[in-house]
């Protein structure tokens, strides 16, 4: 399992959301990112790591998340154990 550093921030929107709306949403998070003014103070905020939006931040949470089963069977077990995370 690797961390995901750079995938902690993350927008979710609900399952079966329209395209269009999927769309609006990559859309402005685009322009933010491009902006001088979100540039310039984003460091503070979210660090030095690269801010993308789309189909670049999908390869990110999926290489984020992804744990061989071995991995993922301990840390059910863990949660499980430790917090009553039932699966």
């Amino acid at each position: 399992m690797a961390s995901g550093f750079s995938a902690q921030k993350m927008v979710f929107l609900p399952k079966g959301t329209s395209a269009d709306i999927v769309n609006t949403y990559r859309d402005a998070f685009a322009k933010v990112l491009a902006s001088d003014e979100f540039k310039s103070s984003s460091k503070k905020g979210l660090g030095v790591y690269k801010q993308v939006t789309g189909p670049a931040a999908e390869g990110i949470l999926k290489a984020a998340i992804a744990a061989d089963p071995k991995s993922k069977e301990w840390l059910k077990n863990y949660l499980t154990k430790k917090y009553g995370v039932k699966f």
